[in-house]
């Protein structure tokens, strides 16, 4: 019996509990799995260590007083990564070495449960770079102040309708098929119905919306010599980190389900699902890398790329003399 009549046929799968997979597709997943759990890790680590600073060390970082959506992002980038970890816990210590078949160790309502905080970070976290990079435009136009009273709850709002959105949009799988799910070993094999679309798309709009909103911000601080430290460290990085991480992955994954339209189950069907999911976990670590280089002070010099997130000015002319007046990394 092939791989296609098992995948087609959930209730031979039902009886036999038995699924015959490419000797090295568990090895692939099993790597992804620790590249995700490492990432998380580093990422809970410096996110962590920036919000305990932030609220018990302060005179530690550059800049004590954060922007709203900068702090939502910092939360929301801790949270996510605790709570995505016992996923990744799981699909480790469920591994088992694979021979000619593979005996499905997994259930796929601990599957499903598990994955939800890591699919929902995965859909709900470039709308956090997005709300980051729309204050910065923002704040180019008017003092910190006025954003903090007028777009903060505004900026709040916005982020848990999509959240709830994203929340929602993996309940709506239940009830799971029990055949159709019965021999599923990752998050997504047991989402049957939507296929991560609901996902997918809030990853892929906000991460494009990222793109542009950065390319503007950098358009409007292009007549700032002192802004190139923004360029180059923020903006620049959180292009070529959404473009990589955020809009190409979406792209393939979409066409992944279009083109092959593999029968959930089909060997390859959830590796997908698996890859999104690392590369999310890994950006989330680059960020906290960056973020930490970033905030935490040093022995010489204040970064203008912490002034220049963090602190705004009232108007144009204002911004340039704020800018000219910072001081330069040695």
């Amino acid at each position: 019996m092939d791989s296609s009549t098992i995948a087609t046929d959930p209730q031979t799968v039902l009886n036999s509990a038995v699924l015959q997979l490419p000797d090295y597709l568990p090895y692939l997943e099993l790597c992804l799995n620790w590249i995700a759990l490492t990432s998380h890790g580093i990422t809970s680590l410096t996110m962590g260590f920036l919000v305990l600073l932030l609220h018990c060390l302060p005179q530690l970082l550059r800049i004590q007083n954060l922007a709203p959506t900068l702090l939502l992002f910092l939360y929301a980038h801790f949270a996510f990564s605790i709570l995505s970890t016992p996923y990744q816990i799981y699909r480790v210590i469920q591994w088992r070495t694979p021979g000619t078949f593979t005996q499905n160790n997994f259930s796929p309502y601990t599957l499903y449960w598990l994955s939800l905080p890591e699919l929902v970070y995965y859909g709900t976290i470039p709308s956090t770079v997005f709300l980051l990079a729309i204050e910065r435009c923002v704040c180019a136009k008017w003092p910190l102040s006025t954003v903090k009273r007028h777009f903060s709850l505004i900026m709040a709002a916005v982020f848990a309708f999509i959240l709830l959105v994203n929340t929602v949009g993996h309940l709506i799988e239940l009830p799971l098929d029990t055949n159709a799910v019965y021999f599923c070993e990752t998050a997504s094999c047991t989402t049957t119905t939507y296929r991560l679309y609901v996902h997918l798309v809030s990853k892929i709009v906000f991460s494009c919306a990222n793109v542009a909103c950065s390319l503007a911000l950098l358009f409007m601080l292009r007549a700032i010599d002192s802004a190139a430290k923004l360029k180059n460290r923020v903006i620049i990085f959180t292009v070529i980190v959404e473009l990589i991480f955020g809009v190409f992955p979406c792209f393939v994954s979409i066409l992944y389900n279009q083109v092959l339209n593999l029968p959930i189950g089909a060997p390859n069907s959830g590796l997908k699902g698996e890859i999104a999911i690392t590369c999310c976990a890994f950006d989330g670590a680059m960020c906290g890398i960056l973020y930490v280089s970033v905030l935490l002070k040093r022995s010489h010099g204040v970064s203008t790329v912490a002034n220049a997130v963090t602190t705004v000015p009232g108007a144009p002319k204002n911004l340039q003399k704020a800018h000219e007046n910072l001081p330069k990394i040695s």
